[in-house]
């Protein structure tokens, strides 16, 4: 049985850069990322079935927003694995309906406040059945969607991880408070940044029941990501600019 069941799905991103007036599409999806990490860490690990979505992201001044032109519901038999991790895009997986035998749900809000209506906009997260979320990774922005109940009994039960718009990231857990600077602000909205933390904390935390511990290793793996992915960035920018 494999540890982690991933309730994510692929997704087309096509990043439309204003900063630089460039239009791309990557590989992506909070399954791509999290499948990605998870592998590099050695974890055994399952994937949800859906079809391959398309997510549309603006740059401009440094920060992204994005938008969900195709999000595509997420579908699986009884969960097997004993970890629920839920990241969704844009609401095709819905927490009440999961069924199976795992023990615990690690979650991030992002996708479950996102409104598909409205280009870059919230609503309220409509949650009944929060006993098994031990885990919850949210932003000050997102937390004025998440179910009042969900945000009390994990504040009461488990882990609760902001990230926040000056570049710290700080959890909270039985009345500790950890608090890490991730990179510069617009680090933490880098594309993939929030998936690759999300698995590294996922694997650290399960094995350790350590806030502190599953923080810090977080937080380097991270930090490792976006170098790797900042280092592919300039090759690629030299490769572009080099003659003939």
């Amino acid at each position: 049985m494999a540890k982690f069941f991933v309730a994510g799905c692929f997704a087309d991103h096509i990043v439309i850069d204003r900063d630089k007036d460039s239009i791309e599409k990557r590989e992506g999806g909070p399954a791509y990322f999290i499948k990605n990490a998870l592998e590099e860490l050695g974890e055994e690990y399952e994937l949800a079935k859906s079809k391959r979505g398309i997510v549309e992201i603006h740059i401009e001044g440094g920060r992204e927003k994005g938008r969900f032109p195709l999000a595509c519901k997420i579908t699986h038999a009884p969960v097997k694995s004993d970890v629920v991790l839920a990241y969704s895009v844009s609401n095709e997986l819905c927490l009440d309906k999961l069924k199976g035998d795992f023990s615990e749900i690690y979650v991030d809000s992002r996708g479950f406040v996102c409104d598909p209506e409205n280009f870059g906009g919230k609503k309220n997260w409509c949650l009944k059945n929060f006993e098994k979320v031990r885990v919850l990774k949210t932003t000050p922005l997102e937390m004025q969607y998440v179910p009042e109940g969900l945000l009390s009994h994990v504040r009461k039960n488990g882990v609760l991880v902001v990230f926040k718009e000056d570049g710290k990231i700080s959890a909270v857990e039985g009345g500790n408070e950890y608090e890490y600077f991730l990179e510069d602000p617009s680090a933490c909205e880098s594309i993939g940044a929030r998936e690759t933390f999300f698995a590294a904390f996922s694997s650290e935390y399960h094995k350790t029941r350590d806030c502190g511990k599953a923080m810090e290793f977080a937080v380097d793996y991270c930090r490792g990501f976006l170098k790797k992915k900042s280092e592919k960035q300039e090759k690629e920018a030299g490769e572009e600019s080099s003659p003939g």
